[in-house]
């Protein structure tokens, strides 16, 4: 019998012993999901930040014109969107191009040893603004370090680095690309300007032509109208009245008309004693201004005559007023 109460002695030990170990396991599995989840945190919340960098890198100029939405509410955003269009003046926007390969490998070439040395200028003078921006020294050299070791790398791949067919010296001159993109800005702003004034001449037009079109429409219209009254008209016609289908109406020159042109080129005139009908006609008037003559001479003096009484009475008006 004792052997038999070991046992099951035993048998407790291990039951509470296995009891046991899976409190002490569950509490080092909580902590080891706890440490994983941290961990996995912490690798997304790098990957976003690399992420992040890489797009910063890749994506300079579209970052420039768009800056970053993080921390923004909605009506920041749509006051921002609707201050975009309503610039004072217009600019030329960088945008990204993306090139194949094939066409880089066959088409691109390296650049010449000038364009290679103004380049290596060009980037060196990147790195000024940089450096000078940071304020602490430690961090400051380790950045000028860093972007230089960068630097000497590009400058040693430079001789191999493809750049398009089309690549010029200015193209790597920071002040003759200021100038050029000045220039270029220059000519936009009245080339905008000469198209909104034809977008505006257009719509004029546009406008005149569909004036023009429903005046057109509303002359078929009428004709058509006209047409179908006429038919009725002619319908209503008397067929003694109605005029045949191959009626031409006549002309009215000379030969249609029958006039017949004078021999000679001689005008009549009023003192042509050979024409019978002109002759009584003519003197008529003769006699009557024999008369008319006649009566003039007989009251000949007769105006001065009235002038010079009128004189004398307004003379003797006179003297009677001041005698008076």
């Amino acid at each position: 019998m004792p052997p038999v109460r070991g046992s099951k002695q035993a048998n407790l030990v291990a039951r509470a012993s296995q009891r046991g170990r899976p409190r002490k396991d569950e509490g080092h599995t909580k902590q080891q999901n706890a440490r994983q989840k941290t961990d996995t945190r912490a690798r997304r919340s790098r990957k976003k930040a690399n992420s992040s960098q890489h797009d910063e890198i890749g994506q300079e100029d579209e970052l420039a014109l768009q800056p970053s939405r993080r921390g923004r509410t909605p009506d920041e955003e749509t006051g921002e969107d609707d201050d975009r269009p309503k610039k004072r003046f217009n600019y030329l926007k960088p945008r990204v191009r993306k090139i194949p390969q094939h066409v880089i490998t066959s088409k691109w070439a390296p650049l010449g040893a000038s364009t290679q040395q103004q380049t290596r200028d060009l980037i060196r003078a990147a790195k000024r603004p940089v450096t000078i921006g940071i304020r602490d020294d430690r961090r400051r050299i380790e950045a000028e370090v860093t972007l230089g070791s960068v630097i000497r790398k590009l400058e040693r791949q430079l001789p191999r680095m493809p750049f398009p067919p089309n690549t010029r010296d200015f193209h790597f001159d920071l002040e003759a690309l200021i100038d050029r993109n000045r220039t270029l800005e220059n000519q936009l702003t009245p080339a905008l300007h000469s198209v909104e004034m034809l977008k505006a001449a257009i719509k004029r037009e546009e406008g005149a032509l569909e004036q023009e079109q429903k005046t057109l429409a509303r002359l078929e219209a009428d004709a058509k109208a006209e047409e179908r009254r006429q038919a009725r008209q002619t319908a209503k016609i008397h067929p003694l009245l109605s005029l045949p289908d191959d009626f031409r109406p006549a002309g009215d020159d000379a030969s249609e008309i029958g006039f017949v042109r004078t021999a000679g080129n001689q005008m009549p005139t009023l003192d042509d004693e050979d024409d019978q009908e002109l002759a009584p006609l003519l003197e008529q008037l003769q006699h009557h201004l024999e008369s008319i003559s006649t009566n003039m001479a007989q009251v000949d003096g007769i105006e001065a005559a009235i002038s010079v009484a009128d004189a004398l009475v307004g003379e003797a008006l006179s003297q009677r007023r001041l005698g008076g």
